[in-house]
């Protein structure tokens, strides 16, 4: 699948009264980048692309300037995509420049699956990551287990926050500030375990319709 078939694929998926709310909530995008494409849509067609020639779409470098929806989708075929830890770790590099809001950046990190199974060759490479100029890493992000009992949510929480504290006395705590840990679900376990930044999305604006 090319970039343009891409393109046209996401105008028919775009809905103009999402386009209004998606703007609201990732102010620091132009509004004019963002077509109102829901999540599910773009993960099912990062899952359409990824059972072809992902890498020549990946490849592919585009003159147009990306819209909001072509950046989440490149991330989503990265982390959907099978591959080694080598190649996952270069796609992983020429994307993060590319990471300008929060939205992206939680659907790529949480769609990076593959890294439960390379942890540490991922903590490798959050400290190559505290290197790079340009890059302000100040905390880390977790997403607990959204099928597990308490038990299970209350151990990964611990040990984000055993990895928190452990990069903290390495670049000291006014560098490594925030650990964000706990959504509307489970953030009373989140807070226990040391969160100073909570996810409330649900319990703002109810639930999500995964019908779609």
């Amino acid at each position: 699948m090319t970039a343009e078939e891409v393109r046209k694929r996401i105008e028919v998926l775009s809905e103009p009264s999402y386009q209004q709310f998606s703007a609201r909530l990732i102010p620091n995008v132009k509004a004019e980048r963002i077509r109102g494409v829901r999540l599910p849509h773009l993960r099912k067609l990062a899952k359409e692309i990824v059972k072809g020639d992902w890498r020549a779409y990946l490849e592919e470098k585009s003159e147009v300037e990306q819209t909001f929806e072509e950046t989440m989708l490149r991330g989503l075929v990265i982390g959907y995509a099978k591959m080694e830890w080598k190649e996952r770790h270069r796609w992983i590099c020429d994307f993060l420049p590319q990471i300008d809001n929060w939205s992206v950046c939680d659907s790529f990190c949480s769609t990076l699956k593959p890294a439960k199974h390379e942890k540490e060759k991922m903590w490798t490479f959050v400290k190559q990551c505290m290197q790079y100029k340009h890059l302000d890493v100040q905390g880390l992000m977790c997403v607990g287990p959204l099928d597990a009992d308490r038990d299970r949510i209350e151990e990964c929480f611990e040990r984000m926050n055993i990895l928190f504290h452990k990069l903290q006395s390495e670049y000291g705590s006014e560098q490594i500030r925030y650990l964000s840990m706990g959504m509307s679900d489970d953030y009373p376990i989140a807070l226990k375990h040391g969160s100073n930044m909570i996810r409330l999305g649900t319990v703002i604006f109810g639930k999500r319709n995964y019908s779609i």
